[in-house]
């Protein structure tokens, strides 16, 4: 090879390798997950803080997949009113993000107990979406489970950064909740 042959090949190859970089970067519309939920206007911390990588792809013009991967399985517990709510999140989660919207949620599940009035259900399910909309100028949050809708939390009570997670709880074993039982913990 000659010496401008090789020159060309090498500035072609970097030329390929920035823009490869660049696209990469470039597929999510921001730094840090809490960043992308607010830039669809969805709550900043409802995913855990434990992430090791995330990456977007690009669905429509208007909407992501958000697929995330964590230091391992882990828990948040919440509560609001009365309203307890303990999330399992799977290594791999994933979902398509799209203006005030959350869908095809994979890899999460809630067990919501406490002061839940019918036809709401409770206990163990499926996290598969949810939305934001407004009421009387309170912005709301809901979740959509296999088990039916959640009920709608103030978008406010949700904090600004990602909540920590429980990578080692008591309770889960295989992303399955355990009853409790008083005789284990005595």
């Amino acid at each position: 090879m000659s010496p401008k042959t090789t020159t060309i090949s090498l500035t072609l190859l970097a030329l390929t390798l920035t823009l490869t970089l660049s696209s990469a970067q470039a597929k999510c519309p921001a730094s840090s997950i809490p960043k992308i939920l607010n830039l669809y206007d969805l709550p900043p911390s409802i995913f855990p803080s434990n992430v090791q990588s995330f990456s977007c792809d690009l669905i429509t013009e208007n909407s992501i997949k958000l697929s995330i991967n964590l230091t391992g399985e882990c828990v948040v517990t919440r509560e609001l009113w009365g309203v307890k709510n303990v999330l399992t999140c799977k290594q791999q989660i994933s979902a398509t993000l799209s203006y005030r919207k959350l869908a095809d949620v994979k890899g999460v599940t809630v067990d919501l107990s406490g002061n839940i009035p019918p036809p709401i259900p409770t206990g163990l399910m499926i996290i598969t979406g949810g939305k934001v909309y407004d009421v009387l100028g309170f912005k709301l949050f809901q979740f959509y489970s296999d088990r039916g809708d959640s009920p709608p939390f103030p978008f406010i009570a949700f904090p600004n950064e990602a909540p920590n997670c429980d990578t080692n709880p008591s309770f889960v074993l295989s992303s399955r909740l355990l009853p409790f039982n008083p005789l284990l913990v005595a």
